[in-house]
């Protein structure tokens, strides 16, 4: 796969670049790498996930390799000096996507639609998010209204 690089990341290579904006190319590089598709179709959403003042990612992918009739892959990446690193992959998730209120192991809790259970909880365990929204426990009308919805 041939992936080029903007002349922006070039120069951040080059010079160093401390800011913590949210760059879209970097996105779509991590993106490229996480599903080895040069131009893979996706909505991303970015929210401070981890609390360290910078902008993660969540990416809800889409089309036919990503979606079925549970929902679609969502990809969550941190976001870090060099770019976006992915932390976790899930399937059969659909939208909203919200952000909780609660945090599990210093990363703010998601709640994802799903097939099956509706709402779902989606808690970090300290290395990533749940594969599968599906076998997770549902969520309480109150913990839904306490979410800020990220995708819809």
């Amino acid at each position: 796969m041939k992936i080029l690089i903007p002349a922006s990341l070039a120069i951040c290579g080059l010079i160093g670049c401390t800011s913590t904006a949210v760059n879209p190319s970097s996105l779509a590089l991590a993106v490229a790498d996480a599903t080895q598709e040069e131009a893979a179709s996706y909505k991303p959403a970015y929210v401070d996930l981890n609390g360290d003042g910078k902008d993660d990612a969540v990416v809800l992918l889409s089309g036919n390799k990503w979606c079925g009739s549970g929902g679609c892959t969502m990809l969550v990446f941190r976001n870090v000096s060099t770019g976006y690193a992915l932390v976790s992959r899930s399937t059969v998730t659909r939208e909203p996507v919200r952000v909780s209120s609660s945090v599990s192991h210093g990363w703010k809790d998601l709640i994802v639609s799903t097939k099956g259970v509706g709402d779902a909880l989606m808690r970090f365990d300290g290395s990533a998010y749940p594969g599968n929204p599906s076998v997770e426990r549902a969520v309480t009308p109150e913990q839904v209204g306490l979410a800020r919805i990220i995708t819809e």
